[in-house]
């Protein structure tokens, strides 16, 4: 029905239930990073996936996290070898240089 909301009412979002939402995620329950995958994030509607909130209240956290990310990426990265697949990688020249398709990337761990 017709709610009015005022400003004694307290809106809070789960983001808990958000992010197992069943109806957005299929098996939201299960690990599957795939989800987030370029091809498939398109796919998720707009602020179903929040895990640092947004907005002026978002978590303090987030540029850490994002540090501690780049920081683990990079002691992979300098412990391994990364050499492409491919034979030959045709290029895009523009502003910056980019491939005309993507690549597949083999990682040999030197540890």
């Amino acid at each position: 029905g017709d709610k009015l909301f005022t400003e004694e009412w307290i809106c809070a979002v789960s983001v808990l239930h958000l992010h197992r939402n069943p109806s957005v995620f299929e098996n939201p329950e299960s690990f599957n990073p795939d989800r987030f995958l370029p091809e498939n994030c398109s796919k998720i509607p707009s602020y179903s996936f929040i895990p640092f909130s947004f907005g002026s209240r978002m978590c303090i956290g987030y540029r850490l996290a994002m540090i501690e990310m780049k920081i683990f990426l990079a002691t992979i990265l300098r412990n391994s070898t990364v050499e492409s697949v491919a034979k030959d990688i045709k290029n895009n020249i523009s502003v910056s240089l980019y491939p005309r398709r993507s690549f597949q990337l083999r990682m040999k761990s030197e540890i």
